[in-house]
């Protein structure tokens, strides 16, 4: 086995071992956990006046992604008319792609899970829900990629 080999065998059991110990995003955590990480930065202090609980985000390289749509949907989970004028955006947004260049099997795939990503949540608008559809690797893999 080459070393090119070697490194990919590594480079795959580090990103298992992450998997196995990381979720895609975590459930809410106090802030105040981040005074034993951030010992010494001053600022942590200052997140805990604005804000009760964190969430963590997979670092996988989607994080941003990730973390940027949890978010607005977790700020919509009871939003029903933002929910459905998001719903409507993602579903106009293919023949937009498909004008670009983009295949149209593989956009309209994308955009049907992503639909029913937010059709889950428009139905159980609870946290729970929303968690569960963002540690589905398959579905959250999916609103990435749409995100990109």
């Amino acid at each position: 086995m080459d070393i090119c080999q070697q490194t990919q065998l590594q480079l795959n059991e580090i990103e298992r071992e992450i998997a196995e110990s990381q979720p895609l995003v975590s459930n809410k955590i106090p802030t105040a956990q981040l005074q034993n990480e951030y010992a010494s930065d001053d600022k942590i202090a200052e997140l805990m006046k604005t804000y009760k609980y964190i969430r963590r985000i997979r670092g996988d390289g989607n994080g941003f992604y990730r973390a940027f749509a949890f978010g607005y949907l977790e700020k919509n989970l009871n939003n029903k008319k933002e929910l459905e004028r998001f719903r409507q955006l993602t579903y106009d947004l293919k023949d937009q792609l498909v004008k670009l260049g983009y295949l149209d099997f593989t956009v309209e795939d994308v955009r049907d899970v992503v639909i029913e990503i937010i059709d889950n949540i428009y139905k159980e608008g609870n946290e729970q829900s929303l968690i569960e559809n963002f540690c589905s690797p398959s579905y959250s893999d999916y609103l990435v990629a749409y995100l990109r």
